[in-house]
């Protein structure tokens, strides 16, 4: 007995590479930049339980991810919560990128000068405050993104779960499944969408959105499908219409909580 392993101090051989107790290194060194570059690589690229290959498995095996995660496979994927948490930090690092800063009143005046030909002071004022809280909507769910989609998350989920109430899932277990479908969906509307609209415009901003609204609709109701493992033609136009009603349901609700704070203030 010559060393102690440095992370729980369980005593060691001198001849032994790693510690039986919790599998660190014998022998280590300090850290250097090399080190942290390759278990960053190791992170994203290492095959067995890699971010990207979850990726790839999330568009070839889709809703069976999320089933076999649940049935006992929990070594073979990346985490659902860890990917959901790290989805979610990609998107808003992308959208801090992308979208412009919160306007002033100013700037308003500035892009919008027929609000000068406003007859009135109150009138001018209202139309000016609409433009300055939609930015502020913007600059909102830019930075705070992660938040949002962590609140949306639960209540798409609660909607699969009404309508597969008596499947074998719990809603915990449909949530599993939910981090991975949204995360998903997340990270390609953070590194697709999101470019694509600066590259063609914010006047073409909504087309982008619709496409991308019909794709998460077709993603989501496959991935369903697959996750409730009940082939029949029922079955997938269940998942479909309850995929349409959870997506639209959020729209609605989000689009409706933004144009009353942007109207009313």
């Amino acid at each position: 007995m010559g060393k102690k392993c440095l992370n729980c101090d369980s005593e060691l051989n001198d001849d032994v590479l790693f510690c039986p107790q919790c599998g660190q290194k014998a022998n280590l060194h300090r850290i250097s930049m090399h080190e942290i570059l390759h278990e960053l690589m190791h992170f994203f690229t290492h095959a067995d339980k890699s971010f990207l290959n979850l990726l790839k498995l999330l568009v070839v095996k889709n809703g069976q991810v999320a089933r076999e995660y649940l049935s006992g496979k929990r070594k073979k994927y990346f985490p659902p919560l860890n990917f959901f948490l790290l989805t979610a930090t990609i998107f808003v690092f992308i959208a801090t990128l992308t979208h412009p800063s919160r306007a002033t009143v100013q700037d308003v005046l500035k892009s919008h000068p027929e609000i000068s030909h406003i007859p009135t002071q109150a009138g001018r004022d209202h139309v000016t405050g609409i433009y300055l809280r939609s930015s502020a909507v913007g600059a909102f769910m830019s930075k705070y993104s992660n938040i949002v989609a962590m609140i949306a998350t639960p209540m798409i989920c609660f909607i699969y779960w009404i309508f597969y109430s008596r499947g074998r899932f719990t809603y915990v277990e449909h949530l599993v499944g939910c981090f991975y479908m949204v995360g998903f969906g997340n990270l390609i509307y953070a590194c697709l969408i999101t470019p694509l609209t600066m590259l063609i415009g914010r006047e073409y901003a909504l087309i982008a959105q619709s496409v991308f609204f019909v794709l998460q609709v077709i993603y989501n109701s496959v991935y369903y499908y697959h996750f409730i493992n009940r082939r029949s033609s029922p079955a997938l136009f269940k998942a479909i219409g309850v995929s349409v009603l959870a997506i639209a349901f959020w729209v609605f609700l989000t689009s409706s909580l933004i144009r009353l704070y942007i109207e009313k203030g």
